[in-house]
Parts: structure tokens; sequence; C-alpha cells
């Protein structure tokens, strides 16, 4: 047998050589589960589906005080100076039967 057959031979001694890019690939994925099950347990992954309107309302879903856990749906803004404060009062509508966000203007 000649040089040129010995090297491509399938009895000749082999050995794996990327072990640890195989152990990295598999660390990688064990911890790509990790993070997809802490998002998915301790997140809202409709966040990243529905988009809010101008008032932080999510389309598809009830944004009322109630359906969001809530007492109220205002809150309290300090001023630039600390002294007093701006009421402001986030959103609230129902768009559960609007899935999309849909602009045909300029504004409210």
């Amino acid at each position: 047998m000649d040089n040129a057959m010995k090297a491509v031979s399938p009895n000749s001694k082999r050995k794996c050589t990327d072990v640890l890019c195989l152990v990295l690939f598999g660390a990688f994925w064990v911890g790509m589960i990790v993070i997809i099950t802490q998002g998915f347990t301790h997140g809202d992954p409709d966040r990243l589906i529905y988009a809010l309107d101008y008032k932080f309302d999510q389309c598809n879903r009830d944004n009322s005080a109630a359906a969001r856990g809530v007492d109220s749906l205002t809150q309290a803004i300090p001023a630039s100076n600390g002294s007093t404060s701006k009421l402001v009062t986030f959103g609230g509508r129902d768009h559960s039967s609007k899935p999309y966000y849909y602009v045909t203007g300029t504004g409210p």
C-alpha cells in the first residue's frame, strides 16, 4: 500500500478534534432554552407580537385597570423643581377586538 492510500484508509487511527466546540455549542443551546423558559414563565410574549398605541395600550388586549390588575392608571409625575406634580393617565381602552395598530392621521 502506498502513502496516498494510507492517508485515506479507514483503518488509520483517527480522533475527534472538535470536542470543545461541541461542548460549547451544547452549553449555548442549554442557555438559550433556559432564557426562553424564563421569558415565557415570567414575561409577556404578546409584547413582542402586538404593538402599543400612543397611550401604551396594547393591541388585542383589554387595557383597563381591572384587567391589568392595578388600582389606577394615573401616575403622578414630579416637576423638574420637585415641588408640584402632574397627573398623567395611561390609556385604559379595550383593544381586544383590534389585533393590529393602524394610524390614519396625526393624532387622537
